[in-house]
Parts: C-alpha cells; structure tokens; sequence
C-alpha cells in the first residue's frame, strides 16, 4: 500500500509527464513507468500505480505475491497490441474519449479488467451510434458483444435488432454478416422473425 506521500509524487509525476505529451505515449518511458506489458513482441511502458488505481484486477495481480505482482515486465498474450493501446489511452489521466472508432476494442477490455466507468462511457457510445444510423456492421459488432457479454440490462437485443431491420434488403447480406459476426442461433431466428413481420406487417396472404 503506497503511503500518502508517495501518492502525491506519484500524481505529481503523472501531471509532469501529461505535460510532456497531452496523451501519453505508451511506446516512451515517462518518470513514474515501472511496468512493461509485452504484447505481440511489442513493448508498452505504463505506471503500476495508475493500472491499479483503476482496475481491481490490475490491483489484485500487481499487489498479489505471485510473479506478476513481483515483475516489472508482464507479457500478456492473446491481446491485440493495437487495442490495448487504445485502452490504455482511456483509462489514463488526459486520456482519450471512447469513440465509433475505439469502442469494440475498449469495450471487451473493460469488462475482463473491470473498469465500470469506462464501461459506462462505452454503453453510451453504442447507444450513440445506434441512434446516429449506424452501418450494418457496426450493428452486428454491438449485437455481438450485447450476447456475449450480457448487456440485456443496458442495451435490449430487441433495440438493436429493431435498429438493423430497415437496414436489411435481402438474404445474402445478412448471411454475409452472420458469417463474420458471433451470434447465438435464438437471435439470428428473432431478427429473421423481425424481418419478416416488417416486410410482411399484415400477415401472408394466402391465393387460392
């Protein structure tokens, strides 16, 4: 547990060097960084300090007896290289915004480092982009992650199924983008369902 005054040099530090750079630069190693993560082969230095300050699972790993509380190089793989960048640069002091362009990035690693504020500012991202006419496939992209991570309490599959029908004008696209996109088999049967019932709002009739 740092002590009091450590933790205001360490704040000093941080504002020292976000005066160096208005968003830190990962790939350079600033004053306070004592950790490397290693991903893809590729170095990012960031502070231990800053990680566990707003990650509980960062906390509980760097505090932890095991060899990553005691290393200060932690390799991490299976992560994208380019999207943990881009995580990182949210979650730090003069960070970035969450935007159309970052958010199925950031989003998976907020929710496996258990960073609710980022969270909050992800959900509200998509949300955005769902009532900003999004493409097709950014809809499949936040479809995908509402099943996969269980999202049902801040993003309805219905909303966003409700948002991809006008969108659809036939088979292949659809399958096209099932193909790409990981979605359980009940939700591709409920916006098969949903298409229909637009096309066919009265019902079919039948021709004798």
């Amino acid at each position: 547990m740092a002590s009091k005054s450590k933790k205001v040099k360490l704040i000093t530090e941080v504002k020292s060097d976000m005066k160096t750079a208005d968003v830190k630069d990962f790939t350079q190693k600033f004053a306070m960084d004592d950790l490397t993560l290693k991903i893809e082969g590729k170095s990012l230095f960031v502070s231990k300090w800053v990680l566990s300050l707003v990650s509980p699972v960062f906390k509980k790993m760097l505090e932890s007896d095991f060899k990553e509380g005691r290393s200060n190089e932690i390799e991490l793989p299976g992560k994208s290289y380019a999207s943990f960048y881009q995580f990182l640069k949210a979650i730090y002091p003069c960070g970035t915004d969450v935007t159309e362009e970052t958010v199925f990035d950031i989003f998976p690693l907020a929710e496996e480092y258990q960073i609710t504020n980022l969270k909050v500012k992800c959900v509200n991202c998509m949300n955005k982009i769902i009532g900003d006419k999004p493409s097709m496939e950014n809809m499949f992209k936040i479809l995908e992650l509402i099943c996969m991570y269980d999202m049902g309490d801040v993003i309805t599959v219905d909303k966003c199924l409700d948002t991809m029908v006008p969108k659809i004008n036939h088979v292949p696209t659809l399958k096209e983008f099932e193909a790409q996109h990981n979605i359980p088999a009940d939700v591709k049967v409920r916006l098969r369902d949903k298409i229909i019932t637009a096309a066919f709002p009265h019902g079919f009739i039948m021709i004798r």
